[in-house]
């Protein structure tokens, strides 16, 4: 039976009220904000998407919560997602001197499987699963996505790329946005915060993702009246060696040189 008395959820407490009134209730974002690095690791999959070049049709973000420094890997396969962790992890926390400590991720199947929940536990670290159908629960990773993805379909559009080429403009907005200034992260950028001791990103060597480059020709390869440059799509940068990477879609080689010039307006 019905009652006329509503209940502080606005329905009342019958069986007929509650199935087809209620509604979800206000998020409260209470979740928990890292202090230090690899304190608490967010992650996330995108995909399928079109088959990258050189690559797969799935995403796999990592974000150090702390300093929302973020890192991408390209797989063909979900199953490939743990395997890229553990490699993350390895470098993060030799480069760091930390430890993960947690280990946030959605429900989806590639993070619950038992060959994680084993791995996590042998390494002492604590699994995070957030609320299905919530994507606020995680709204680190959620934005990270969101943004980075606005990004990619932005820089296609403005080169006149096809879709297969997403690997490469993926790669220029996560190294984009570690170089950028962020609200999380008052007065640093991911990479300042990261890398610590004052060391501020350089912006001059940037340029228009999907431009018309010309990579240098080191004379040892050609003859002395060859052509001294060749030419192809501007589509990343190297971190570690301060190089770029041009692809040239006619062998489909992609190359990566320190010698590159630059027709930003093609």
């Amino acid at each position: 039976m019905m009652t006329d008395t509503p209940k502080m959820t606005g329905i009342c407490d019958c069986e007929s009220c509650i199935k087809y009134k209620l509604a979800r209730k206000p998020f409260s974002h209470t979740t928990s904000r890292a202090t230090e690095h690899l304190q608490i690791v967010d992650s996330d999959i995108c995909g399928p998407l079109e088959t990258a070049i050189g690559g797969g049709p799935y995403m796999l973000l990592v974000i150090d919560d702390a300093t929302r420094h973020t890192d991408e890997y390209i797989l063909k396969y979900k199953s490939e997602a743990l395997e890229n962790f553990k490699e993350w992890k390895a470098l993060t926390e030799k480069e760091s001197g930390k430890q993960v400590k947690q280990f946030r991720t959605d429900g989806g199947g590639e993070y619950t499987s038992k060959t994680l929940a084993e791995y996590l536990k042998s390494e002492g670290i604590i699994k995070e699963t957030t609320t299905p159908y919530t994507p606020q629960s995680n709204a680190v990773i959620e934005r990270a996505n969101r943004r980075i993805m606005e990004r990619v379909r932005c820089m296609l559009d403005d080169a006149g790329l096809s879709k297969k080429y997403w690997a490469f403009p993926l790669s220029v907005a996560v190294y984009l946005k570690n170089q950028s200034l962020t609200q999380s992260v008052v007065g640093k950028t991911p990479f300042e915060s990261w890398h610590g001791s004052g060391r501020k990103p350089s912006l001059k060597h940037l340029h228009v993702s999907g431009c018309l480059a010309f990579v240098h020709v080191p004379k040892e390869k050609g003859k002395q009246l060859d052509h001294r440059a060749t030419p192809g799509i501007f589509v990343g940068y190297s971190i570690s060696t301060k190089q770029y990477f041009v692809y040239d879609p006619l062998p489909k080689t992609l190359h990566r040189s320190r010698d590159v010039g630059f027709r930003e307006t093609k």
